[in-house]
């Protein structure tokens, strides 16, 4: 299984951003947009709404990848 970090570092490079275009996007801190995309912060329901209105998918793709990661550890 994958660490849902790994899944953001994907999306990053496919759409040349980095971390301070989630902040940006999202309206969150940088620092927690750094937290999210290096795995150092669990993704949680309000990291998942961030990354979903980052990237403009659903919250509840994050939070599966993060609970797939959880239940594997």
């Amino acid at each position: 299984m994958t660490p849902p970090h790994e899944f953001i570092a994907e999306e990053l490079s496919a759409r040349g951003w980095t971390h301070l275009d989630i902040a940006e996007r999202s309206g969150c801190s940088v620092v927690l947009a750094k937290a999210l995309c290096t795995g150092k912060r669990r993704i949680t329901r309000v990291g998942a709404v961030l990354l979903a209105n980052a990237f403009g998918t659903s919250s509840d793709l994050w939070l599966g990848l993060q609970k797939q990661w959880d239940e594997q550890a």
